[in-house]
């Protein structure tokens, strides 16, 4: 018999006494498969193997028992089964490499990362947490209420603290001072509080002037006594008048009320009765009425002052009671005045009498090396007469000079004649040489020289 024949009478045999079924061939029962002869074209022995019978193109076959000779249609494999596996990309990744995930992946599980995750869209050095969409993001979180993000890194050891104010994001604080670890209390090693009666037990240095509301109790002097400090600056007790201990001060024995105490020698511990204070101790400076005047203020002294020493004065002195634009000199009893002025050596006034330069006409300045005279009304004249005090010794000689008009009529005012040593006459004089009177108003500046 042939290898096909032989495959055939095995597979008919098998369905001996079979149940028909509704296409008229009977179900295999493999109960009643006998074997009718060794089929010599499936492999041979026992590790012969028995298909399915029927399977799909491109499905893998699957072991059907435990001895491996039946095989079953295990169905179509998966897309990951022809995929490559790899970092990145279009593979799949292993769970012990470091894969980049460029897509959207959602876990929907807790998973745990053993190794860095590296989220390349975000900021870097920032605080993470996630959107209304349950994205991560590194950027406007804000936690629910109840969670609290670090500041991502530390010093150990630092506090916490808190970096807003609705109490989720937290800081490094920085490490706590020494003082934080130290109780309060009143002596001893502890912090003492301000409120409350403390006990020094070493020496305490104050830089500034301490300030006590309550008197101090100084246990550690066991005598009364003045105090005063040795040459340390710590506070001793002395002998009170004695001038015992640095510092202390040895009173004079017997003072007056009233008096001022002065040191009686250049330690500073000896005191003496410095006498009563002068009446200018308490007059209040100012610069008026009965006060003091200061050198650099500006003073009005409204009674008769005699300055006996030389005083040089800064700054204007104002005399209110003289007469203002005027020249000084003083009197037979040496006041200071401005009229009757015989002047010093070389200095001479010059004055006008009567109508001799019109009705109303004035002179200002009182030296005659110059002054303005102002012509007056109603003048005829074409001369008139200057005079001087004090006299000159030898002669007087004026430069005059009409500075309001010029004209065919006032043409030229000059020196008329040598004059004496006391007076001179000036007049006005035409282009033509003629006399003619000033007119009023005209100032004339005059200058004189004596000899």
């Amino acid at each position: 018999m042939s290898g096909l024949l032989r495959n055939t009478l095995i597979v008919l045999a098998g369905l001996i006494g079979a149940a028909p079924t509704a296409r008229g061939f009977p179900s295999p029962t493999y109960q009643d498969l006998t074997v009718l002869g060794t089929c010599t074209g499936c492999g041979g022995g026992g590790g012969n193997v028995f298909g399915p019978g029927f399977s799909s193109t491109g499905h893998i076959a699957t072991w059907g028992n435990t001895s491996g000779t039946n095989l079953l249609d295990g169905g179509a494999l998966g897309t990951s089964a022809t995929t490559d596996i790899g970092t990145s990309g279009a593979t799949i990744p292993l769970n012990n490499g470091n894969n980049s995930l460029s897509g959207n992946n959602i876990f929907s599980g807790a998973s745990t990362f053993q190794g860095t995750i590296n989220l390349s869209s975000l900021s870097a050095s920032t605080v993470l947490c996630t959107d209304a969409s349950r994205n991560v993001v590194s950027g406007g979180c804000v936690p629910a209420s109840g969670n609290v993000i670090g500041p991502g890194s530390s010093a150990v050891g630092h506090i916490a603290t808190f970096n807003n104010t609705g109490g989720t994001l937290l800081a490094d604080g920085g490490a706590l001072g020494t003082a934080a670890t130290v109780n309060t209390g009143t002596s001893g090693a502890t912090i003492p509080l301000l409120n409350t009666a403390n006990t020094w037990s070493l020496a305490q240095t104050f830089t500034l002037a301490p300030i006590f509301t309550a008197a101090p109790t100084l246990s550690s002097i066991i005598s009364a006594g003045c105090l005063g400090t040795d040459g340390s600056g710590v506070i001793q007790v002395g002998t009170c008048g004695g001038g015992g201990g640095g510092g202390n001060v040895t009173g004079p024995g017997t003072s007056v009320v009233g008096h001022v105490a002065t040191y009686g020698n250049t330690s500073g511990t000896s005191i003496t009765d410095g006498g009563a204070l002068g009446t200018a101790a308490t007059a209040n400076t100012g610069t008026s009425g009965a006060t003091l005047g200061l050198n650099n203020a500006n003073k009005t002294d409204s009674g008769n002052n005699t300055y006996s020493g030389t005083n040089s004065f800064g700054n204007t002195v104002t005399l209110s009671a003289l007469t203002a634009s005027s020249s000084l000199c003083t009197d037979a009893s040496k006041n200071v005045v401005t009229s009757n002025c015989p002047g010093p050596s070389g200095f001479h006034t010059p004055s006008i009498t009567g109508t001799a330069f019109g009705t109303g006409a004035t002179l200002a300045g009182t030296d005659a090396r110059f002054f303005t005279i102002t012509v007056g009304t109603g003048l005829v004249a074409t001369t008139s007469a200057i005079t001087f005090s004090p006299a000159a010794t030898t002669a007087i000689t004026c430069q005059v000079e009409d500075v309001t008009t010029t004209s065919a009529d006032i043409f030229i005012t000059h020196q008329v004649g040598a004059g004496t040593t006391s007076s001179v006459t000036i007049g006005n004089f035409s282009n033509l040489g003629t006399p003619e009177p000033w007119l009023a108003g005209d100032k004339l500046n005059i200058t004189c020289q004596f000899r």
